[in-house]
């Protein structure tokens, strides 16, 4: 690292060491350069105590995504909770140095072509289907409460960035009610298996993930103000690509996301966040951009706080597999740490 980077690190890092004991940072890892889970060092590298990971059909951190073979381990269908009780999932959920393990769950389905996610791209999908998403969920809520009732951990569950599937549903000319029902489903499911631990220390918390807040999908809506009034959560995540350009804005965001989706709020969801319900689901950058690093994580890094956002993620801790822009990886190919990575770990060595 040059003299001014380290400069440039240092003044990062102590503008925020004051509240880091509010502040919860992630890291996110899907289907990156390198297929597999994340060590528990290399989390613990990066000061990370939250790790938010894919939990669905189509990739299993062995293979690439969509490859041939997929959970070829798992006997009989393949389910959410087959699929979180394989041992490199379990070791997630162990890890005592991590306690917030967020999941991006999709209950499975096969359709003739191996584990992928439920079809909402054409027509109403049947009665049964809606069925084994919520069934799946319930699974998934139940196993986690049988195995970790009893620690003082959190699992966060949502989906990934609603406005992207609204687009994939409206380019198939289907109907954008099935995301709204889907993910209602979703939660409800989670709400019956949480019915019957409410004594447990675990909190599982379940959310749904927006990515435009100003932006306009083609057909001028956003997930923002047509799905997310239909719906109910225990929080709401902020894929915020769209501020990374003025990341400034960022606080902004928050603040009017957070006003917006208040009323479908959970009453379990104003207990654990209070008036501050907006997550930092996704933020990032790519070593092919030419935008400055200290701006962004000024932004990103001083909004991790209860006051803002009590959980903060970074895309991701290797390198996209696929993209246009591919190099936003903590870690390069040799394991070293990126220009992105030196600056959390400095943050975290403050």
């Amino acid at each position: 690292m040059t003299r001014q980077g380290a400069k440039t690190f240092r003044a990062i890092a102590a503008l925020f060491v004051s509240s880091l004991a509010a502040q919860h940072l992630g890291v996110y890892d899907w289907a990156g350069s390198v297929n597999a889970l994340p060590s528990p060092g290399a989390l613990e590298r990066f000061g990370a105590d939250t790790v938010r990971i894919f939990l669905g059909g189509k990739y299993d951190y062995v293979k690439p995504e969509n490859a041939p073979g997929r959970f070829a381990e798992i006997r009989g269908p393949v389910t959410l909770a087959k699929i979180a009780a394989l041992p490199r999932y379990r070791a997630l959920f162990r890890n005592p140095k991590v306690p917030t393990v967020w999941l991006t769950a999709y209950p499975v389905f096969d359709y003739g072509q191996g584990p992928v996610e439920m079809k909402l791209t054409s027509g109403i999908p049947p009665e049964r289907d809606w069925r084994e998403a919520s069934d799946q969920m319930t699974g998934l809520v139940d196993m986690l409460y049988r195995e970790h009732g009893s620690e003082n951990r959190v699992v966060l569950i949502s989906n990934n960035e609603t406005d992207e599937k609204l687009r994939e549903i409206a380019s198939a000319g289907g109907d954008r009610h099935n995301e709204a029902r889907y993910l209602d489903r979703l939660r409800i499911g989670a709400d019956n298996a949480r019915a019957r631990y409410r004594k447990a220390k675990l909190k599982v918390l379940f959310g749904v993930e927006i990515k435009l807040w100003k932006q306009k999908l083609p057909d001028g809506t956003t997930a923002l103000d047509a799905i997310l009034p239909k719906l109910h959560y225990d929080f709401v995540s902020f894929s915020a690509w769209e501020v990374e350009e003025h990341p400034e804005t960022i606080y902004e965001a928050l603040d009017d996301i957070a006003r917006r989706t208040r009323a479908g709020l959970t009453p379990l969801g104003r207990e654990v966040f209070g008036d501050h319900h907006v997550l930092i689901g996704e933020y990032g950058y790519a070593r092919e951009w030419k935008i400055p690093l200290e701006p962004l994580f000024r932004a990103f890094l001083g909004a991790a706080s209860p006051q803002h956002a009590p959980y903060v993620v970074y895309w991701q801790l290797y390198d996209n597999a696929s993209g246009g822009a591919k190099q936003f990886g903590l870690l390069d190919a040799q394991g070293r740490a990126t220009p992105a990575g030196e600056i959390l770990q400095t943050w975290k060595a403050r």
